[in-house]
């Protein structure tokens, strides 16, 4: 068994870079189990040809709530990984948004 405390092994960090969306949201998702929280797809922009040159991870309370919904947790939470293209194509963290506003449910490393 590895026992480890300390550094997280998957901590987002600007510049790292993937070679797919699926494979930022995939290291992205790991970090959020690690730490407790949820996360979706948030923001992206496109060029006039369609091709996405941006691409938001986000926790899953960012945003705000359109409704009156007391169960939504839609608290604007600003946690969040923003990735860009790069120049063969592949994808980069641009900015990575540590910090939440909410509690967050007990990672899987403190269940250990």
């Amino acid at each position: 068994m590895n026992d480890r405390r300390g550094s997280e092994i998957f901590e987002p960090v600007v510049g790292t870079d993937f070679d797919s969306c699926q494979e930022a949201y995939d290291f992205y998702n790991l970090y959020s189990w690690e730490h407790g929280f949820g996360i979706r797809c948030g923001r992206s922009r496109v060029n006039t040809n369609k091709y996405k040159l941006m691409h938001e991870l986000v926790c899953q309370c960012a945003g705000k709530n359109d409704k009156e919904n007391p169960s939504s947790c839609k608290i604007d939470c600003k946690a969040m990984v923003r990735l860009l293209r790069t120049k063969d194509h592949g994808w980069y963290v641009s900015m990575f948004v540590k910090e939440h506003n909410h509690r967050l449910s007990v990672g899987y490393d403190a269940k250990l």
